[in-house]
């Protein structure tokens, strides 16, 4: 076929590829070639051509149409991303808002809670030192009666072994003086005895 690059262009204008175009034609030129013998051929030829041209110009349309929905969808998606990204702007401003907001709180409350374990830790301190001087005066006043009690007791009990001291050397000294007596007794049998004796 003389204008079977013609058909082919067509075809490829309205949406099919260079394949499929390509295919259609030689379809085409193999029913000729095959039944290009009588009239009858050329008028189903022509018929099937008519067909062929109705389902292009169909194409045609369905692709114009496709065309204008994509441009549509384009026009759909680039609002949705315009009303997207906008919304984004503002929930970002509201969260850093609301961060914020809540950073200042935290701090606010951070800075009492500081205050009260201040002021807390301050009294505590104070009842500690008093309690610990305090405590330190009673051990001292313990201390001292210990020390008054242990001294009267020392005294009491240095006068006890004094007493007791006094009374051993009196019957040691009453001990010495009777053995003294014993033994000049003794010595004194001794010596009569010998002068007896000899």
């Amino acid at each position: 076929m003389r204008n079977s690059r013609e058909y082919v262009k067509i075809l490829e204008s309205s949406g099919l590829s260079s394949e499929k175009a390509n295919t259609h034609i030689k379809v085409i030129e193999k029913v000729m070639f095959e039944n290009a013998a009588t009239k009858e051929d050329f008028n189903f030829l022509n018929n099937k051509i008519d067909r062929l041209d109705l389902k292009v110009d169909q194409v045609i349309v369905r692709v114009s149409n496709l065309k204008e929905q994509v441009s549509n969808l384009e026009t759909k998606v680039n609002n949705i991303e315009n009303n997207l990204e906008s919304r984004i702007i503002n929930f970002e401003k509201k969260i850093e808002g609301q961060i914020t907001s809540l950073e200042d709180r935290i701090n606010t409350r951070v800075t009492g809670l500081e205050n009260k374990i201040n002021i807390r830790v301050a009294s505590f301190e104070e009842k500690i030192e008093v309690s610990f001087t305090s405590f330190e005066e009673k051990i001292e006043l313990r201390l001292t009666s210990l020390e008054e009690k242990a001294e009267v007791r020392f005294i009491s009990l240095n006068k006890k072994l004094n007493t007791i001291e006094e009374r051993i050397l009196s019957k040691l000294f009453k001990l010495m003086i009777s053995l003294f007596a014993a033994m000049t007794t003794i010595l004194g049998g001794l010596g009569a005895l010998f002068k007896f004796v000899f």
